[in-house]
């Protein structure tokens, strides 16, 4: 109740308000502060200008790789309209807030931690999982991927990395619905940033959802895919047998296994 009645108190007449939240790591899950920057920090906006000023979503975007929201605010319901969710993807708040806040002409920043964000083992963000962990209970959408790969590291993986190309595919067609040539390039840079992972699909020994047709539209954008990932894209056949050679050296114990 306090959470909303501060939102309501600060929103004014802007089309969003956003709140900072707080990160729990629980069951001795490691802390990755570098990988974590919250709200202003993330951003790169002062303290001073949170308080005294509202935001667009170019101001928003200028300095970061990603943008991505779901929770943690308030908004005038007008702003949902035309706006679909995408809950069988990973990463979907990137499909729901890009175009979400591309939609608001005042955006305020409320630097206060309304929101506890917990990470715990056997969540979603997978940040407990190890090469060997065993596969557990899924969500019936991801049946044919738990199935093909078994386990639960593998299968994780390869989800992140469909959805990737998911998510990806519809920037690129929301971008295509923009006039603003500025924000519409800055949205391909985060279409440049998710290609990595997207084509990280091609490099799986299994591809139940055939992935590789899907990444056709992507191939302007592979300015950041790794060397070795464009090996499992364009020669996937050398990339089997450079993996094999891996797998040999490692089990040989002349290369570390990676963990």
């Amino acid at each position: 109740l306090d959470c909303i009645e501060q939102c309501v108190e600060n929103i004014g007449d802007c089309d969003i308000l956003w709140y900072n939240h707080k990160i729990l790591f629980e069951n001795d899950i490691p802390e990755e502060k570098n990988q974590m920057l919250l709200g202003l920090e993330h951003h790169h906006i002062t303290e001073e200008q949170a308080r005294t000023k509202n935001f667009d979503m170019m101001e928003l975007l200028l300095g970061v790789e990603k943008f991505a929201w779901i929770t943690g605010g308030i908004l005038n319901i007008n702003m949902l309209n035309n706006l679909r969710f995408f809950p069988t993807v990973h990463n979907e708040d990137m499909l729901f807030g890009i175009p979400l806040f591309t939609k608001a002409k005042q955006i305020k920043l409320l630097n206060k931690q309304l929101y506890i964000y917990r990470i715990r083992s056997y969540s979603t963000c997978g940040r407990d999982m190890a090469k060997n962990s065993p596969l557990l209970a899924y969500p019936p959408n991801l049946t044919d991927i738990a199935f093909e790969f078994g386990n639960r590291i593998t299968y994780r993986y390869y989800y992140f990395d469909y959805s990737s190309v998911y998510v990806c595919l519809g920037l690129l067609d929301f971008m295509q619905t923009l006039q603003d040539n500025a924000l519409r390039d800055r949205i391909k840079l985060f279409v440049i940033h998710l290609a990595d992972r997207a084509f990280c699909s091609a490099r799986a020994d299994k591809d139940p959802r055939r992935t590789r047709e899907l990444l056709k539209p992507l191939r302007p954008y592979m300015q950041k895919v790794r060397f070795t990932t464009k090996i499992g894209y364009y020669t996937p056949w050398l990339y089997r047998i450079l993996k094999k050679i891996k797998r040999k050296l490692e089990h040989l114990g002349i290369i570390k296994e990676k963990q």
